[in-house]
């Protein structure tokens, strides 16, 4: 029986782990622009290794309160996150305070080959094991909506005009050769008052 072999699978995830890493350390930058702000730029800001809030949750909750979206966001994202930076330091420093990661190419399981997956152990203790190339994908999107999350939350906080803001744009109706998550537009005051503004046109004609 053949078995399929994921050539430089080791490297290619501790690449990806890299470079989130690292985007999540660059993207402070842009936050600070934007908010005006003086955040440590280090991908540690987004979680805290005790499990309680990040100094980026921390930030948002004082300047704009515990209910506020970009508050909720950074509180959401923390976990995720958290994983994501242990992995790398897993990776980075073996046998640390992130563990060690242990990578599992296709394999034979029983009387299945079983898919590529990955798991942290930390003092000892395996930890659970997943697949690879889903989370990886998983990892992808999270990171971009993040991104994304951010700079509509500036677009909102910090609006180019007071009737203007923020529209998600449903799944369904994203179009495939530019999937846009997002897009600026006039507020209901403002559509409202278009409206009317339209309707007292017609009535003249």
């Amino acid at each position: 029986m053949a078995i399929p072999y994921l050539i430089n699978l080791q490297d290619e995830v501790e690449n990806f782990l890299m470079v989130a890493k690292q985007y999540l350390r660059d993207i402070v930058a842009p936050i600070n622009k934007i908010y005006r702000e003086n955040l440590n730029e280090d991908s540690s800001i987004f979680w805290d290794k005790k499990g309680l809030a990040s100094k980026a949750e921390a930030w948002a909750e004082c300047k704009y309160g515990a209910g506020h979206r970009l508050t909720q966001m950074f509180r959401a994202d923390a976990t995720w996150i958290a994983e994501l930076v242990k992995r790398r330091n897993a990776t980075e420093h073996p046998g640390g305070h992130s563990g060690s990661l242990i990578l599992q190419n296709y394999r034979v399981v029983g009387p299945t080959i079983a898919s590529p997956c990955w798991r942290r152990d930390v003092n000892g203790q395996h930890g659970q094991s997943s697949l690879i190339l889903p989370d990886l994908e998983l990892a992808l999107t999270r990171l971009l909506e993040f991104g994304e999350e951010i700079v509509a939350q500036c677009v909102l906080t910090r609006p180019i005009h007071e009737h203007f803001t923020i529209y998600e744009i449903p799944p369904e109706k994203r179009s495939p050769d530019n999937p846009a998550r997002f897009k600026v537009g006039p507020d209901a005051f403002l559509l409202e008052r278009l409206a009317e503004a339209e309707g007292a046109m017609e009535k003249q004609k």
